[in-house]
């Protein structure tokens, strides 16, 4: 049974009620000026080049991480959340999407977008060898995995509210780093262009500290032809909640669809009209952060009663030293590739992260 109609008619609302929310929104009012951030406006005066903006000041002055935390810390403290303070240890979805405003500012700076990753070291007991023919045969049960996942604001402060669009590309690759019988081939390689809108905060309720609503088109491909060929275009919209160290994100999606294959060896067309069977219409991420470590869980179901297929993805990360995150990855299901859409995976994977979610 096709779930298509009532998936793009949930996407098409959550679209009107986003763009129409937005529009109808009181503007937020902006927050005092603290003595650290006039101290820094000062400055970027009596320092500027001559091409800076009165908007640009205030962006970098605002978003000093530092003076940030420090104002966070204190205004908890003086609540009474003993507890939030003493395990305050990584930065809230406000505190973020300033980071990455004041990124896209540092020529050198690259602002992640999912977690990247490498794992040296994974396992799977039941590699997917169909697709590859007679070298497929040959493939190792290990085998290296990695991700590259970055973005940029193109567009910041629609309508003067939270509003921001965002490119993002997401490279997720498995090597046969270890297979010297057949020259430790890269076995798939899936990449994932996004165009994306995000609303931070526009309204939160009483039991949530920050609320984030985004909206986007995605196309991902693994860059081969003929029968290893593999692609699909999305339409999304979510939501990505925070209370407290838990975080929650609910991504929901419809494939638009590509024409079908006049046969099996038409280059052209549809090479996975089946993919949403296997990869549903929606994926939900949760995370709790606590002593400088995480644990986080991604579910995604098709809710077919008569053949229900999913994925489940465990994370733990745990810090090695400032900068990189011991990393545990586990995988069980269907989807963790393109290539292995149809295919159900179990890995176990161990590593280094350079950045955590969310």
């Amino acid at each position: 049974m096709r779930i298509r109609m009532p998936t793009r008619l949930l996407i098409s609302i959550g679209l009107l009620w986003l763009f129409t929310a937005a529009s109808q929104a009181e503007e937020k009012k902006p927050s005092p000026i603290t003595p650290a951030e006039a101290e820094c406006h000062q400055r970027a005066v009596a320092h500027a080049d001559p091409g800076l903006t009165l908007s640009e000041v205030r962006r970098r002055c605002g978003v000093n991480a530092e003076d940030f935390q420090a104002r966070k810390v204190k205004d908890k403290a003086e609540a009474g959340d003993k507890t939030v303070v003493e395990n305050e240890e990584t930065a809230d979805i406000p505190e973020r999407r300033s980071l990455e405003l004041s990124a896209a500012s540092n020529p050198y700076g690259i602002t992640p977008h999912r977690v990247n990753y490498l794992l040296p070291v994974t396992y799977s007991r039941n590699p997917n060898r169909a697709p590859f023919g007679a070298e497929g045969e040959a493939f190792d049960k290990g085998e290296v995995k990695f991700q590259f996942s970055y973005k940029v604001p193109l567009v910041t402060q629609l309508t003067g509210r939270d509003i921001d669009l965002f490119f993002a590309y997401t490279n997720q690759s498995w090597w046969q780093a270890f297979n010297g019988t057949i020259s430790r081939p890269f076995r798939e390689t899936n990449h994932e262009p996004e165009l994306f809108f995000t609303w931070t905060d526009p309204w939160v309720p009483a039991y949530l500290d920050h609320l984030q609503l985004y909206t986007g088109l995605s196309h991902q491909s693994n860059g081969q032809s003929g029968s290893l060929s593999r692609s699909w275009n999305r339409l999304y919209v979510g939501s990505r909640l925070e209370k407290r160290n838990f975080f929650a994100d609910l991504k929901i999606w419809d494939r638009i669809p590509d024409d079908s294959k006049d046969s099996p060896d038409d280059p052209r067309g549809d090479d996975n009209p089946d993919i949403e069977r296997f990869m549903g219409h929606f994926e939900l991420s949760l995370a709790y952060k606590r002593n400088d470590q995480s644990l986080g869980v991604l579910l995604r179901n098709n809710l077919r009663t008569g053949n229900n297929l999913g994925a489940i993805q465990i994370d733990y990360a745990f810090p090695l030293t400032d900068a990189l995150q011991g990393y545990v990855q586990y995988f069980n299901g269907y989807g963790e590739s393109l290539i292995d859409y149809n295919h159900d995976i179990n890995r176990f994977g161990l590593g280094i992260a350079i950045n955590e979610w969310p």
